[in-house]
């Protein structure tokens, strides 16, 4: 008993000295921390969402209507959203996110029928819109306040951090699925009850209550002048567009391809592409100081179009597999890139949040036409999920062509 009493004394000691490392550790711990903790109970029910509509009597159609209803309450949030959090404070609205995401995850677990389903997307959607990007701009505003140099190094961790939280909470999720298919939706509401509790009490404990800048912001909800003429801005929504565009339907159909149609197990994928994710993030942690992505997008857009057209035709599972895994290493090399130059770009201003939420704004607008156009053409033409995947190999075409045409003038490159 006296063990476990110098164990627990041993830990508190490093926690009393962590709370006393240079404010520009402890920002970084904070920022990484709370990411962290979302991470993990967000993926612990994302990665079964269609598994669960799908039980229930839901059409693979359906679905993809059912989470373009995300996206309108994510485009419906986003650009209030953003000038809130920059006026009541960050950490204020991810807190708010939060409850909202409690009330969605409860009409799940509870009315587990489509018309509700619809209701609690749309929830979700809104919930998630007050919560996206607003720690970025936490960090960035309080690292502007406390006069500390960036790190760029930070976003490769943070992309890391999340995609291992994803693996563990998307298995966990998977795990208890597999017990009970509402296990998963418990759990996370229990997650996101404790989470505004966890951040003020982290908040406190480590002396950053003055961490939190809180700004005053223009009434307008739409872009200004000096916004739309920023060069990194244009190219961010675009890249942004044509790359969100074109994953949609591959994070939406993948359990049903690989573990109802090829038999693979769930657990087995989704760790299989979070690793891979993870290792393409690492790399380009490694190694972005010495080549621009600007110069590897049209290789990596091609790239994409051959994977999703493999995995839209072949009848092996091998081939699929490899198609699928190819994709998700390619997501981890831009998204790294993608929340450093968002990171670059908010800087430059003071409503940061305001700022991203144009930017989310604009891509959830061109996502949400995307679903419904999937869904349309798969209602008409009769498309199997495997052949909607080809829509995906449109998107990355378009990318392609453009990041060929911008790199060719250099202005990618010079961004980036």
């Amino acid at each position: 008993m006296f063990k476990h009493w110098k164990d627990y004394w041993k830990g508190w000691r490093k926690m009393v000295r962590l709370r006393s490392i240079a404010i520009q550790k402890r920002l970084v711990i904070t920022f990484l921390v709370f990411i962290a903790f979302f991470s993990l109970f967000r993926s612990s029910i994302s990665s079964i969402f269609s598994l669960y509509y799908s039980h229930f009597g839901t059409t693979d159609n359906e679905i993809s209507m059912i989470k373009s209803f995300q996206n309108v309450g994510f485009l419906i949030g986003i650009l209030p959203a953003g000038i809130l959090s920059d006026r009541i404070g960050r950490l204020k609205i991810v807190s708010l996110s939060s409850s909202l995401m409690v009330v969605s995850f409860g009409l799940l677990y509870a009315y587990p029928v489509s018309s509700i389903f619809f209701i609690s997307e749309f929830l979700y959607g809104v919930a998630l819109s007050m919560n996206s990007g607003a720690l970025l701009a936490y960090y960035s505003s309080a690292k502007k306040k406390f006069g500390i140099k960036g790190d760029t190094s930070v976003f490769g961790h943070q992309v890391a951090i999340m995609n291992f939280m994803t693996l563990l909470g998307g298995n966990l999720g998977a795990a208890m699925f597999g017990v009970s298919i509402k296990m998963p939706i418990g759990i996370s509401i229990i997650g996101f009850l404790v989470y505004p509790i966890f951040i003020l009490c982290w908040i406190k404990f480590f002396n950053l209550e003055n961490s939190d800048s809180v700004v005053k912001v223009s009434p307008f909800l739409f872009p200004a002048k000096r916004i739309w003429q920023n060069k990194k801005f244009r190219l961010l929504v675009v890249i942004n567009v044509l790359f969100e565009c074109g994953i949609q339907l591959i994070l939406i159909y993948w359990p049903i391809i690989f573990v109802e149609n090829f038999n693979y197990n769930l657990s087995m994928i989704y760790t299989l592409f979070i690793i891979v994710n993870l290792m393409g993030s690492e790399l380009f942690s490694k190694v972005s100081s010495k080549i621009s992505l600007g110069k590897f997008l049209p290789i990596l857009s091609l790239c994409s179009v051959a994977a999703y057209i493999v995995m839209s035709f072949t009848k092996s599972s091998a081939y699929a597999l490899v198609g699928f895994l190819i994709v998700e290493f390619i997501m981890g090399l831009m998204d790294v890139q993608i929340v450093q130059f968002s990171e670059q770009l908010i800087a430059e201003y003071e409503n940061k949040s305001q700022v991203l939420s144009y930017v989310t704004f604009l891509t959830e607008l061109a996502v949400i036409s995307s679903l419904v156009l999937n869904t349309i053409l798969g209602s008409l033409l009769h498309l199997s999920v495997e052949k909607l995947l080809l829509i995906s190999a449109m998107y990355f075409f378009f990318l392609f062509l453009f990041s060929f045409l911008i790199t060719k003038k250099e202005a990618l490159t010079d961004v980036y």
